[in-house]
This record gives C-alpha cells, sequence and structure tokens, in this order.
C-alpha cells in the first residue's frame, strides 16, 4: 500500500477515534432508571412476609394475621420520617406507604438520593474494606489517595470513578498487608533470637511465624494484582480517547513524542 494511502487511513481512524471520545465526552448523563414499580412490588412482599410471619406465630387465620400486620404497620417509625436514610426499613416504609403513598414515595427518592451523595463522596468504598474499629486516620488516608488519583486519572463518569477507588482500596489494602509482613517478620526474629540465646535447638513459634509471614506476602501479591489489574482496565478504557480531530491537514504532531505526519 502506498505510505500517501496509509497515512490517509490512520487520519481517518483518528478521527472515528476522536469522534466516538467526544460522543462520549458530550452525552449527557443518563437519568436515574424509574423504579416505582419495582418499589411497590418491595413494600408488597414486604408485607406479605409480616403477615406470614403472623400466620406462624399463632394467627388464626389469613385475615387476622393481615389485620395484625396492618395494626403494626399503622403508625410509622420515627426513623422512617425523619431518621438516617441509612436506618430506614422495608417495614417502615410499607408502613408509610399504608398511610400516606405520596410520602413514602417522596422518602424512598429522599434515601436514594443519600446513597448518591454518600457514593460520590467516597466514604462507602472505604466502609466497604474497614473493620469494625477503623480509624478516622485510615479514612482520610483513603481519601486523600483517591483525590490523588482522581487528579491523575480524572474520571469522566461512574465506571471510570467505580476503577479509581477500586485502585484507592488496593492501595491501602497493600500498605496494611505490608505492615502486617513486617510485624510477623519482626516478631519470628525476635522469638528467634531469643531462643538462641536461652541456648535450645527447638524454636517453639517459627513455624508459626512463617505461615503468618507466607500468608501476609500472599495477600500483597493479591492486592497489588488486583490494583494492576484494575490500572490496566481504566488504561483499557482510555486506550480509545483521543484529542483532536484532523482534515485535510498538511503537517500533524501526534503525541507527546511529537511524530510528525505529512499528507
Amino acid at each position: 500500500m502506498p505510505p500517501r494511502r496509509q497515512i490517509h487511513l490512520r487520519l481517518a481512524r483518528l478521527e472515528q477515534m476522536a469522534g466516538e471520545a467526544l460522543r462520549r465526552t458530550n452525552s449527557p448523563p443518563v437519568p436515574p432508571a424509574d423504579d416505582g414499580a419495582a418499589f411497590a412490588i418491595q413494600l408488597a412482599n414486604t408485607f406479605r412476609r409480616m403477615v406470614g410471619a403472623y400466620e406462624r406465630n399463632g394467627a388464626a387465620s389469613r385475615a387476622e394475621a393481615a389485620e395484625k400486620a396492618s395494626s403494626a404497620l399503622s403508625e410509622p417509625e420515627r426513623e422512617t420520617l425523619d431518621g438516617p436514610p441509612d436506618q430506614v426499613s422495608w417495614s417502615g416504609l410499607t408502613g408509610l406507604a399504608s398511610q400516606d403513598p405520596e410520602q413514602a414515595q417522596r422518602r424512598w427518592e429522599e434515601i436514594k438520593q443519600a446513597a448518591r451523595d454518600v457514593i460520590a463522596s467516597g466514604h462507602e468504598a472505604m466502609q466497604a474494606i474497614e473493620g469494625p474499629d477503623a480509624t478516622c486516620w485510615a479514612r482520610a488516608l483513603y481519601l486523600a489517595v483517591r483525590d490523588q488519583l482522581i487528579a491523575a486519572w480524572r474520571p469522566r463518569d461512574g465506571q471510570e470513578m467505580q476503577l479509581v477507588e477500586m485502585l484507592a482500596q488496593a492501595r491501602l489494602m497493600v500498605w496494611s498487608w505490608q505492615q502486617c509482613l513486617m510485624g510477623h517478620f519482626y516478631l519470628a526474629n525476635a522469638d528467634l533470637k531469643r531462643t538462641m540465646e536461652k541456648g535450645s535447638r527447638y524454636c517453639g513459634r517459627v513455624l508459626s511465624h512463617a505461615e503468618e509471614t507466607e500468608e501476609a506476602m500472599s495477600m500483597v501479591e493479591r492486592w497489588h494484582a488486583l490494583y494492576l489489574r484494575t490500572l490496566k482496565a481504566l488504561q483499557g478504557l482510555r486506550r480509545g480517547q483521543a484529542g483532536i480531530t484532523i482534515r485535510g491537514a498538511g503537517q500533524v504532531n501526534l503525541a507527546a513524542t511529537q511524530t510528525i505526519v505529512n499528507s
């Protein structure tokens, strides 16, 4: 194929890639799906389970069980009306819907918006890997790493944002398991030194420490591998991004290497 023909084909591919990137960038955000029907089904299923529970616990008939369930739902719980969104139960919303369906729907929309806000803040992603006694400092470290990755990658949509947060999670877990690894390493050395000072040929806990060290090393490798796989996925999403559209240019400089193409 003549060089000029090859150049034109490459320019055409660049134009196509740039057009696809522009469409992705300029496309409006997808609005949240209407889940009204699913919400109603969930409330109905909640009421059905409550009726079943009353039947199993001595109700004389299905009608009596339904009456008891309705009575239990007659007074909406305070948490349902104005409590923290993450504390609202399905039974609470079911009771609210039995009294005021529109208010129940509004409350459900408030809960969903609160969930979106928490996801956008990054806190929920860190909670997924926190222990029960997590400190404020651990959360702040995660958010700092997350901010750095956001600044580096500038995620364009929710999918890329989730990959960035997975990178932040993996980075913190690598650090955590590296600390465990070094702790096992120094503890094993200390026990071995004490045993040798006593003149004993039997090192009672060395094998246990060796197993724990091996496990910590394995976890470091696993989380580092997850970090690299996530990074590769994020790079793959960016591979099709192009910054310019070329139409009939005489000379084009491509990428940071300043490759010059003459048409």
